[in-house]
């Protein structure tokens, strides 16, 4: 959290407005799942060795990188889970 307020990524909260539309402070898993299949999954990518991303995989992610319990048991990742999970060695 110290990083985020020296150093704030606004690249990617732009790209979680851009995601969202800016309309809420979340993402659904819908949005989630979008978001993983469209732009961050390798299209060249074996579909049965590396599946697509799907809503078990996005709660399995929102989960682990989502700090705010309600969210997470509502099935949302707020732009901080979100930050951590780009930022995170699962997603490099």
């Amino acid at each position: 959290e110290l990083t985020q307020k020296i150093c704030p990524r606004t690249d990617i909260e732009d790209l979680f407005k851009k995601i969202n539309g800016d309309k809420t402070d979340y993402l659904t898993v819908d949005q989630l799942v979008s978001f993983l299949n469209e732009h961050q999954r390798d299209p060249r990518l074996n579909e049965i060795l590396f599946p697509f991303y799907d809503a078990k995989r996005a709660m399995q992610i929102i989960e682990m990188y989502e700090p705010d319990e309600d969210l997470k048991n509502k099935g949302l990742i707020s732009s901080d889970g979100f930050c951590r999970y780009l930022m995170s060695d699962e997603n490099a």
